[in-house]
């Protein structure tokens, strides 16, 4: 039996400590790190980005997540150790259901030639981590594939003539491509595959009867996102999951969930202009729902983490990771940069969106969902 993850993603921690961001236990000043050591993290989640920069060289933000940063990061988690699972998006810039696109390298590729860009970047990126020792123990090709990545190559379609989606062969020549990197240079690490709509049973069996049972695709782990304001009740994601567990028989993670612990706004004098407004308020929240199963609250936080963390223990569910914890509202912090925006063709404003569903209040200090995160006993789980 192996210890149950209990992970973190970081991926925004160059961005906030860059303006000045700190982090809190009581009144002790931390290192993130350390601070999350001291409550049983045992495994940090970045994602990467393939150029994040604009033509002028400014950064798109959303956290820096450009190469040399998520070594440094990397180097970090190890140093406390701490596995690492390497999101890689396959993108410029946020990658999700709604968006995948190309980087700006390979927009002209398509093909054979795509296959072997995406070969060569997996491998190459992969060498730096070798070169320094800290090689992921896990990676995801691709980041909530649900709808496929690297468009138009890699989209699921839908067919004119009903049923299955169209393009899985195509999605699963890049799959493979990418794998086939990392089998050859990190031939220990896991690989995750990772769709959101957890709670979504048809959409989980189309996608891995055609990925995994008529392609073949090689994976270790069949990771998934649970957001309870657009994935439904965590009964049907139970019911999901466990049909997956038994359908294809491969360990599940999930490697993205959060709660907000408010669903009040920021402080007016860190917040541009045009700011974004947050992802979720309480607002929002009824609008998807009559009646909301808890409160954007600290309370809330804490009773949906209860919930969460005995539903995946009661699953044999092999880890968690909760999405961006510490990413802190500064000035200057933002989802994304007005290029950024513009390269992505949003109409939005900036801003931290996510800064009310991380596990630190607006001032950087613990709250208590770390701390039940902390204490919950899980039962061991089978070895991968």
């Amino acid at each position: 039996m192996t210890e149950f993850i209990k992970g973190m993603d970081i991926s925004s921690l160059t961005e906030v400590e860059s303006l000045g961001g700190a982090f809190f236990d009581g009144n002790v000043k931390l290192d993130l790190f350390d601070l999350l050591k001291k409550y049983n993290t045992n495994s940090i989640r970045l994602r990467l980005w393939n150029n994040p920069f604009s033509e002028d060289g400014s950064s798109y933000l959303g956290g820096y997540c450009d190469l040399q940063s998520i070594l440094k990061l990397s180097e970090r988690a190890h140093m406390h150790g701490m596995s690492v699972l390497l999101d890689f998006q396959y993108s410029d810039f946020w990658a999700d259901p709604g968006k995948q696109y190309k980087p700006k390298a390979w927009e002209n590729l398509k093909g054979l030639r795509l296959e072997k860009a995406l070969y060569d970047y997996t491998f190459d990126t992969l060498k730096h981590f070798r070169d320094k020792k800290i090689l992921p123990e896990y990676i995801q090709i691709g980041n909530e594939i649900t709808n496929g990545f690297l468009w138009p190559d890699g989209k699921l379609e839908p067919n004119p003539n009903g049923g299955a989606r169209l393009g899985f062969d195509r999605l699963a020549g890049l799959l493979r491509s990418a794998i086939k990197a990392v089998r050859e240079i990190s031939p220990l690490t896991k690989i995750v595959l990772h769709l959101e709509r957890s709670g979504d049973n048809a959409i989980y069996r189309e996608w891995h009867g055609h990925i995994l049972v008529k392609e073949h695709i090689d994976c270790d782990i069949i990771g998934v996102s649970y957001y309870v304001y657009w994935h439904g009740p965590i009964e049907n994601f139970a019911s999901n999951i466990k049909d997956v567990q038994a359908r294809y028989k491969k360990p599940v993670m999930l490697v993205e969930t959060s709660f907000g612990f408010t669903g009040e706004e920021y402080e007016t004098k860190l917040k541009p202009e045009n700011f974004t407004g947050l992802v979720m308020t309480d607002k929002k929240f009824e609008s998807l729902d009559k009646k909301p199963p808890y409160t954007l609250s600290i309370d809330g936080q804490n009773a949906f983490m209860k919930k969460l963390l005995t539903t995946i223990n009661d699953l044999g569910i092999i880890g968690l990771y909760y999405w961006e914890p510490a990413w802190l509202p500064l000035r200057g912090s933002s989802w994304a940069s007005e290029s950024a925006i513009r390269y992505i063709h949003e109409i939005k404003g900036v801003g931290n969106e996510w800064a009310n569903q991380g596990l630190f209040d607006y001032q950087g200090h613990v709250l208590p969902a770390m701390k039940i995160i902390k204490e919950f006993k899980f039962k061991g789980v089978s070895s991968l």
